[in-house]
């Protein structure tokens, strides 16, 4: 798997079993090219181009890009929206089907009750949306993470799980955390088989772990 860009003739790597650290010196063409990575993020146009092999990846589909680790949430709107889809689908599968049905009817019937307790006439609708059940009931992942590492950690792997999310890009995240936490979460993504980019603005310690692209203040590949 390789990221290239179509403004520079170095491309990000992805080899098995490594992280890929690109280190961008120049105030300028980092706030750039981030600018634009995230822009494609989010569904916008742009000249990066993630493949896999001959395959081209849809960026704004597989790929992660986080900012700091204190944005990072394991319960936001993207991923309980999957969330409550997925529960609903499977409330509806055969194996479920009737429980389900079962358990709408006794809450239709309970309002029932409630209304001729009221003293004036209420309505709801015939068909009861089951995912405004899930949210009513606050469902929601359950929160493990007693660290900055261990977040992150979920997070991986809730996002590769419910959004499948094949690449996952960190932004100055070793301003965060150690080497040893580094050679952690690499570890954890090679587990769960996700690639990791650590877009950093200045150069650190090299780990065996990782393969690296430098461009130093003057626009310059160094490494």
């Amino acid at each position: 798997m390789k990221l290239v860009n179509s403004d520079f003739k170095y491309q990000i790597t992805f080899p098995d079993k490594k992280a890929s650290e690109w280190v961008l010196e120049s105030p300028a063409l980092f706030s750039k090219y981030l600018y634009e990575l995230y822009g494609q993020t989010n569904g916008e146009e742009g000249n990066f181009v993630l493949s896999d092999e001959t395959e081209e990846i849809d960026i704004a589909k597989y790929v992660e890009l986080v900012m700091t680790p204190f944005e990072v949430d394991s319960n936001d709107r993207r991923i309980l929206k999957k969330l409550y889809s997925d529960l609903s689908t499977l409330a509806y599968e055969s194996e479920s089907f009737l429980a389900t049905q079962d358990m709408l009817q006794k809450l239709q019937a309970y309002f029932y009750e409630l209304e001729q307790k009221i003293g004036y006439p209420l309505e709801i609708d015939d068909e009861i949306d089951i995912s405004a059940v899930w949210k009513a009931m606050n469902v929601r992942v359950e929160d493990y993470a007693d660290n900055v590492l261990e977040k992150i950690c979920q997070y991986i792997k809730i996002v590769t799980e419910v959004l499948h999310k094949k690449v996952f890009v960190f932004v100055n995240f070793r301003s965060y955390l150690t080497d040893e936490q580094l050679k952690q979460l690499i570890e954890l993504a090679i587990y769960n088989e996700v690639k990791l980019l650590f877009i950093e603005n200045c150069q650190r310690d090299f780990l065996e772990q990782c393969t690296y692209c430098v461009i130093d203040k003057d626009e310059c590949q160094v490494y």
